[in-house]
């Protein structure tokens, strides 16, 4: 005779998060627009706002209140990204919404009755949100195309052995980007260290052809490094930088005044396409 199944009860489903109104929205004054969002233009930036306002989620019952003050603090921090122009306004409202809905993933996983695997899913997804909002936050900072940090050795020196002296330990991305000459065992192990995932070109091996997945790595690596190749060409071409002293002092004096120089030409690139028309 089977044995008689005890049914568990039923564990009471969540209630649904209830979506912020896009009527909630509090439009800004058209002085403000381009500060908050990049642009001047009125219905644009109304449907950057109004997208973060529809991707937010608060407690089923939320009043009016509770909606508007949501809606209005989603519109501060798409302001703390400090948008240059239309393109990082939508980008910042991006990284809002994805912030907002790691921690909606965050918040459904503590709620009483849900399952191990319900909780480790949901921990997942949110982790998997918090990595794209990093990087889009990052996509941001690298467009504006400024020098953050720098270093100089002389020329017998070999640039794998500076890393430690490059990568910045109050930079929040986890990527580090370097070509071949950084690609060491010593290097990885001390990026690996310190939570670091490393985007290091890989070399070909003496002798063979690379491989085509290597190749194809390096292909999409590239397209990152490029910005700071762009740095390189600038000053080696229009600002005709050549470095010739006596002395690793004198070369460092030399560099950094070019540095200086080219943000100052970048600030005044980056400031022209702030200005409104």
């Amino acid at each position: 005779m089977p044995a008689q199944m005890t049914p568990r009860p039923l564990q009471p489903v969540p209630a649904a998060p209830q979506a912020v109104q896009p009527s909630d929205i509090l439009h800004p004054p058209p002085s403000a627009l381009r500060a908050i969002t990049g642009t001047d233009h009125q219905g644009l930036s109304d449907q950057i706002l109004n997208a973060v306002s529809a991707a937010l989620c608060l407690p089923e019952g939320a009043g009016p209140a509770a909606r508007a003050e949501a809606a209005a603090a989603a519109m501060a921090a798409v302001h703390g990204f400090a948008p240059r122009d239309p393109v990082e306004g939508m980008m910042a409202a991006q990284a809002v919404a994805l912030h907002h809905a790691a921690m909606a993933c965050f918040g459904r996983a503590m709620l009483p009755g849900q399952s191990a695997e319900v909780m480790e899913r949901l921990h997942r997804q949110g982790a998997s949100l918090c990595r794209a909002m990093a990087e889009m936050a990052e996509a941001i900072d690298r467009r504006h195309g400024l020098i953050r940090g720098w270093t100089a050795s002389h020329a017998a020196a070999h640039d794998g052995a500076r890393l430690a002296e490059l990568v910045d330990a109050g930079n929040t991305a986890g990527d580090v980007w370097a070509d071949t000459a950084y690609r060491s065992a010593k290097n990885e192990a001390w990026l690996a260290e310190r939570g670091l995932v490393s985007r290091i070109h890989r070399k070909k091996l003496p002798g063979r052809p690379m491989a085509a997945r290597t190749r194809q790595a390096n292909a999409r690596k590239s397209v990152v490094r490029a910005a700071v190749e762009h740095v390189f060409a600038r000053q080696k071409g229009p600002m005709a930088l050549v470095v010739r002293t006596i002395g690793i002092a004198r070369a460092r004096v030399k560099i950094g005044l070019a540095n200086l120089v080219y943000n100052i030409k970048r600030l005044v690139w980056l400031s022209s396409k702030a200005a409104p028309a």
